[in-house]
């Protein structure tokens, strides 16, 4: 299948994580990797000296111990054969890490309450040394302590609810973002669409399953906000609203992953800037106005950049919402072309409306960070097929 794939250019994202079930008793699998790691001393073993088993739901496995460098070639070496060379993977996400239990025995004596957060910095490490050869391949991780930015190559915001919401939806994966990105995880990204469901309504609990408007809107979100553009079926893929569901869905996410690729040079701008100088991708607005009181009191907005505001429409029976632009800028609107001249008090827009496929996109050029917006626009409304624009000034 991969090969196929191989023809027409595509190479699949795929996963990983750092625990081992054991399919002993289990006929298929070409070989026996919990096997293997017992009997070479790979894994973390509990006080009695024997392999720490641990349950996540209907799963029974080990964790391989990090702290022994035999096991760190291991594993490694299973990421660069299973992953890259046999499923030639573009990437993969790097799952999980946070697990270490705090009575555990560690192969080189380290204190499991004071490793437990190292963990997740050595299983990025793993990835980062062994993957030296290839650079395009990235590995995207959740779980990170202070150091992990320096060996992960691209975050993402966990499995946010298949919602809109502050606490856990589509605005916490903003939030999530923004405050990553000023701790120095420059690069991130979400599930476009979320990915925890759940149906209990037959029990009359709330039911999380994806409609169609969520999922428009995080396309559009992710459009401006993401180092890469990935889509998730969520964990209840037959109830969720697909991508593929509906012919408008389509063309909508052919048409804002055109945009992302057409803001290819600017986004690989930004990498470059973050990873010589640690700058986020995904800035809040008080980066770039730090003096405003509006940009450091808002955090239902973004921005890509400096060049590139978003304020996502985060409700799903509004098309309208308050939009906040800071200033002192001139900001341009990218579906019209209209400018707001504004001064250093902002400027505060009570009912702006967004109609899907319409994002709040406010665009910027400065002498210290130069834009062309004319062209930009031009290239949107090339994408979407509308007819040439006059600028209102």
């Amino acid at each position: 299948m991969v090969a196929d794939w191989a023809k027409d250019g595509v190479r699949p994202l795929i996963y990983f994580n750092p625990y081992i079930a054991n399919l002993t008793n289990i006929e298929g699998p070409a070989s026996n990797q919990f096997k293997e790691g017992v009997d070479n001393d790979y894994f973390v073993k509990n006080e009695d000296g024997e392999v720490y088993i641990i349950g996540s739901i209907s799963i029974d496995f080990a964790m391989v111990d990090f702290t022994n460098p035999a096991a760190c070639k291991w594993f490694g070496d299973i990421l660069v054969t299973n992953g890259v060379e046999e499923a030639k993977a573009i990437g993969w996400m790097h799952d999980f890490g946070e697990y270490l239990p705090f009575d555990a025995v560690l192969f080189n004596g380290a204190d499991p309450k004071e490793y437990h957060n190292k963990y997740p910095e050595a299983w990025a490490k793993v990835a980062h040394d062994h993957l030296a050869d290839y650079p395009d391949v990235v590995p995207f991780m959740r779980s990170a302590s202070v150091n992990s930015p320096k060996y992960t190559r691209l975050y993402w915001m966990g499995d946010q609810l298949v919602s809109f919401g502050k606490h856990d939806g589509m605005w916490s994966a903003m939030i999530g973002l923004m405050n990553s990105g000023l701790s120095g995880m420059t690069m991130g990204h979400s599930d476009i669409g979320g990915y925890t469901s759940c149906n209990i309504l037959d029990i009359g609990l709330i039911s999380y399953i994806r409609q169609e408007k969520l999922l428009v809107r995080w396309i559009e979100m992710s459009t401006f906000s993401d180092a890469i553009m990935r889509s998730h079926p969520g964990n209840l893929p037959n109830m969720n609203y697909q991508i593929w569901d509906d012919s408008h869905t389509v063309q909508l996410f052919k048409n804002f992953t055109e945009i992302h690729v057409a803001l290819g040079d600017y986004k690989a701008m930004l990498v470059e800037e973050a990873t010589t100088k640690g700058t986020p991708f995904t800035r809040p607005c008080l980066l770039h106005f730090p003096d405003s009181p509006g940009a450091r009191a808002e955090h239902s907005e973004f921005m890509l950049g400096p060049n590139i505001l978003m304020a996502p429409m985060m409700n799903k029976f509004f098309s309208h919402r308050h939009v906040y632009l800071p200033g002192p800028a001139n900001w341009t609107y990218l579906w019209t072309g209209y400018e707001h001249k504004v001064g250093a008090e902002g400027l505060h827009i009570k009912w702006f409306n967004s109609p899907e496929g319409r994002p709040a996109v406010f665009l910027r050029s400065t002498e210290e960070y130069p834009f062309d917006i004319h062209a930009f626009i031009v290239k949107v409304y090339e994408i979407f097929g509308l007819t040439a624009i006059e600028y209102i000034n």
